[in-house]
């Protein structure tokens, strides 16, 4: 009786806890990407394991999502549930409203090595995957980048 009381406030405990860091799905790479319900019902039915993983990755969780808020993308990290009642979120821009997005400058053909233009790739693919850029803008710039 004791150990599933001890499962139960763990997978509770996880799903404050990664709430209140900002955990959300791909925020990190790999196998333990994972929003705050996955690591509260890994935790909850997978106890032995997913617990101790949580615990040695929630640094890198931190970081990440700290990260995230400094690259100036708070959007990309979960605020906090609770909000006081008099302040209201702004209400969403209609389409009609939004202006049209603005094409990228057109690239200068440059003599790059191989070496800069695979590290601009990989400087793409990781602003990408961090969810800086969207699918759409990563092909604009890669095919920028490989025209050059």
């Amino acid at each position: 009786m004791e150990f599933w009381l001890v499962v139960i406030a763990s997978a509770v405990w996880v799903f404050i806890d990664a709430n209140s860091i900002g955990v959300r799905k791909g925020l990190v790479p790999g196998f333990f990407d994972s929003g705050p319900v996955g690591w509260s019902a890994a935790t909850l039915l997978l106890w032995i394991v997913a617990f101790p993983a949580y615990l040695i990755l929630r640094s890198k969780f931190k970081a990440a999502a700290e990260a995230a808020t400094e690259d100036g993308d708070p959007a990309s990290v979960e605020a906090p549930a609770a909000q006081p009642s008099s302040v209201q979120p702004a209400p969403a821009p209609s389409a009609a409203a939004q202006p049209a997005p603005a094409q990228p400058a057109p690239v200068e053909r440059s003599a790059t090595t191989d070496g800069e233009m695979i590290a601009s790739l990989e400087k793409l693919a990781d602003l990408r995957d961090r969810g800086v850029l969207s699918g759409e803008e990563f092909e604009q710039k890669k095919m920028q980048l490989l025209a050059s």
